[in-house]
């Protein structure tokens, strides 16, 4: 991996944890928990921006690669909330009783701020730069892989859970396949994985509480992310092969 982004999942990760861990250690009053995490957030863009800005390619992280058509923002924005509803329905279907309350949080924090505050760095610079290298299957895997760890500080919120981050990483992971797949078919556009990526955080208002749908979520995130990781790999063949239509950052719709 070149060393310019071995700097960039550097940063990532230093400037996040360096805002959570103290939250996590409790060495911070409950009441800063929230913005902390919330500056934390933000790392991975911020490092895409600094990395990029140090090699001239600032102006390009935010340009996508082709014509973005239009109804990529509704698949961005519908697959998520429609994996809920299948997963909420796929709990009811087993027996298990909805909670008998939702968590509601502030949409704003949960859904956007988080997206903007990777999206640029994961999908808009370390995944393209890596698909350019190893393909872009690896480099869905290894990106979405990253972001996972990348949220370890949460494992340890009100006490050690390592057990039950498993489950969110296979998840994470299932979801940075699509992200990336929905990346490029987008035509490589950044501002459609920042909306996929905030459809995906509105799990957390209607699933935290539920924990058998949140299992079916996890689930069909998987099975998402293969069906995508597949159209990727054959997506990379169709460019060795030389098929028309199919170069890096065009459009495909």
């Amino acid at each position: 991996m070149p060393g310019y982004l071995l700097s960039f999942f550097a940063l990532s990760f230093a400037w996040t944890w360096a805002f959570q861990i103290p939250v996590v250690l409790g060495i911070l009053q409950p009441a800063l928990a929230v913005p902390m995490f919330a500056v934390g957030a933000v790392g991975p863009s911020l490092a895409a921006i600094v990395v990029a800005r140090s090699r001239g390619e600032l102006r390009g992280l935010f340009r996508p690669g082709g014509r973005v058509r239009p109804h990529w923002y509704v698949v961005a924005a519908s697959v998520p909330p429609l994996l809920l509803a299948l997963a909420a329905a796929a709990a009811l279907s087993f027996g298990a009783a909805p909670p008998a309350s939702w968590l509601i949080t502030p949409v704003i924090g949960v859904m956007v701020l988080p997206a903007v505050g990777e999206e640029i760095g994961w999908r808009g610079y370390a995944y393209p730069q890596l698909a350019d290298r190893y393909g872009e299957l690896k480099a869905a895997v290894v990106v979405g892989v990253l972001w996972a760890l990348w949220h370890l500080p949460t494992a340890f919120l009100g006490g050690a859970d390592l057990l039950g981050f498993v489950p969110f990483t296979i998840a994470v992971v299932g979801a940075g396949v699509w992200l990336a797949w929905l990346y490029e078919r987008a035509g490589r556009s950044v501002y459609v994985a920042i909306i996929g990526h905030a459809a995906i955080n509105a799990r957390f208002i209607a699933l935290s509480a539920w924990p058998e749908a949140k299992a079916a979520w996890i689930l069909l995130n998987v099975a998402l992310g293969i069906a995508c990781g597949i159209s990727l790999a054959h997506h990379k063949r169709e460019q060795q092969l030389g098929t028309p239509g199919a170069k890096p950052g065009s459009t495909r719709g």
